[in-house]
């Protein structure tokens, strides 16, 4: 029974369904982005981009133009920083390594939980 559980929790945790994409899909401004889309298939990963002066905006993107000069035409700015991601409503702000570890700290210790 437990090692039907580990390998839910492992199915749940890193299962990614490759048909539609959830994201969070907001027009540049300094408000926190709250609205969520089901992108169209087209579209195989989500997008954070900051504009400066407390603009962001949130979108549905292809990854494989997920480069500088395709976002830099897209949203017609020079200055910006951003982010792609591959999974649901994984574009709410800029990722950082310690907020990666935290995630991978937490499935690791609910694994070894259900191993006791």
């Amino acid at each position: 029974m437990k090692c039907l559980l580990i390998v839910v929790a492992f199915v749940a945790l890193f299962y990614h369904s490759e048909s539609v994409i959830k994201c969070y899909d907001c027009i540049p401004g300094p408000n926190l982005c709250k609205t969520e889309k089901n992108c169209s298939s087209e579209y195989d990963s989500c997008i954070w981009v900051n504009l400066g002066e407390q603009r962001e905006a949130y979108n549905c993107w292809k990854y494989s133009q997920c480069d500088g000069k395709n976002i830099e035409k897209h949203f017609n700015t020079g200055t910006f920083k951003f982010r792609c991601c591959k999974s649901d409503l994984c574009n709410s702000g800029p990722l950082t390594m310690a907020g990666r570890m935290i995630t991978l700290s937490t499935a690791s210790f609910l694994t070894a939980l259900l191993l006791i």
